[in-house]
């Protein structure tokens, strides 16, 4: 019924050996099934207060109280997916997420308007501590991207 192939996959055939391109398709194939048990699960047990309730076997503060435990449940689970405890940073990185090196001194030394054309770092660094002639914006043309 499902492929578990990717849009980029072709890419990655050509790129990477067979077996990986294999065990990408096992984990999206593991994953699926997990998230559908789960799923079902979070709807059996829906259905089990919804019909309680219909058969005035729980009282409405206690379906509210279910429906809002599964939903607490549910976003935790799915956050914890996607933002784990190796996601946050210090607060301490976060301040200065970069140390400047000699070169970067040396240019703040400089009290002349210039900017700052660095091709080894990426747009980040230079970008922190001096005015760059790269750096990152989002409203920027590709073809003005194409040039550097």
């Amino acid at each position: 019924m499902f492929d578990f192939v990717g849009a980029n996959d072709g890419s990655y055939i050509q790129a990477l050996c067979q077996d990986f391109i294999r065990a990408v398709k096992e984990d999206r194939k593991s994953i699926f099934t997990a998230d559908t048990i789960r799923s079902l699960v979070l709807v059996l047990i829906s259905a089990v207060l919804i019909f309680g309730y219909l058969k005035n076997k729980l009282r409405e503060h206690w379906v509210i109280l279910g429906f809002t435990a599964l939903i607490l449940f549910d976003l935790v689970g799915v956050n914890r997916r996607y933002v784990n405890g190796d996601d946050f940073v210090s607060s301490i990185q976060m301040s200065k997420p970069f140390t400047a090196n000699q070169v970067d001194k040396q240019i703040m030394n400089d009290t002349s308007h210039f900017r700052v054309f660095d091709l080894v770092s990426g747009p980040s660094k230079p970008s922190y501590f001096h005015n760059s002639l790269n750096g990152y914006n989002a409203a920027e043309l590709k073809r003005y991207r194409e040039v550097f």
